[in-house]
């Protein structure tokens, strides 16, 4: 007995099977020539064009070939130079017994108003000044080179900075890098604002150098608004802290993420563009500049190391 077919076996038995001629082949391998001759030729013509060089049609394409060199050996454009910040001052890192004396008698005057008891205290050098990790920074208007200004960084670097052991942190601190700004203070005078933003700018300068991970600070009631106008967020909303640095007036501690900057004064686009232009009057690494031009002396003075009494040589 005959076995029946399914109907789409037998259906697709009828189709002839689509096989290649010879000619059919030919002519592919001669359309595949015929494409590969017109991209040497167009090659060839387009780099003769641009290098002014003969080039042999019919040589075989290397991958280095198929790059064509642009001439850069001349200049074809006038780059447009880094947009400039002026403010007609500049701050610089303090380096010199005589620098530190200056910073001492601003910050007589800076806080006498406010604290007349804490300011006379201020008139030398604090233990934390000397320390390693400290970087002070002097505000000079450049018009009559009178001192205008002057803060303190101190990063812990070797040692830990006063809020690490004064007060509890959030544990995302441990482990990080930080630094606490402080002793801000300026002269009175009816462009202090400004003085106050450059020294803001140039311990924020500093501390993208160092690599800070956090920038702590200490503010009482209503001066923490500048801070927080500059990004800066309490670290514990609404509480209160005796620090022995802020001669145990109640302060807030504030805190300013460094790899968050962006996201901190998104409120504040102004001083986000202050921070992220390009100051020269900001000379915190003018000695590394200037260091092939005006090399330090090995008599210059310099202050004094912590717990000695005198200048050391450099």
């Amino acid at each position: 007995m005959l076995r029946k077919e399914p109907s789409h076996q037998l259906a697709c038995a009828n189709v002839p099977e689509a096989r290649e001629t010879p000619t059919s082949v030919v002519a592919k391998r001669q359309s595949t020539r015929w494409a590969v001759a017109t991209i040497r030729r167009l090659d060839a013509i387009l780099r003769r064009r641009l290098t002014g060089l003969p080039v042999n049609v019919n040589a075989p394409l290397a991958p280095a070939d198929l790059v064509v060199p642009i001439d850069a050996t001349r200049a074809i454009r006038q780059p447009t130079p880094p947009t400039l910040l002026r403010v007609g001052y500049t701050v610089r890192l303090v380096r010199t017994l005589e620098q530190l004396e200056d910073v001492c008698a601003l910050r007589v005057q800076g806080y006498s108003k406010r604290l007349p008891d804490f300011a006379a205290a201020l008139d030398k050098p604090e233990p934390e000044d000397t320390q390693a990790g400290t970087f002070i920074f002097i505000a000079t208007r450049v018009s009559d080179g009178r001192h205008m200004g002057t803060a303190r960084l101190l990063v812990n670097i070797e040692k830990p900075i006063e809020l690490e052991t004064h007060v509890t942190l959030p544990v995302h601190f441990d482990g990080k890098l930080l630094a606490q700004g402080g002793r801000l203070s300026v002269v009175a005078d009816e462009d202090n604002g400004t003085v106050l933003k450059l020294l803001m700018k140039a311990m924020h300068a500093c501390c993208r150098a160092l690599e800070v991970s956090h920038v702590l600070v200490t503010a009482e009631s209503p001066r923490d608004r500048f801070f927080k106008s500059f990004g800066f967020r309490d670290v514990y909303p609404g509480q209160r802290f005796l620090i022995k640095s802020a001669m145990c007036h109640p302060v807030s501690v504030l805190y300013f993420d460094m790899d968050r900057t962006e996201e901190f004064l998104a409120s504040n686009k102004q001083h986000l563009a202050f921070l992220k232009t390009y100051c020269p009057d900001v000379q915190t690494f003018s000695s590394l500049f200037a260091s092939w031009i005006t090399p330090r002396s090995p008599e210059a003075k310099v202050w004094p190391a912590a717990g000695e009494g005198g200048p050391y040589k450099a």
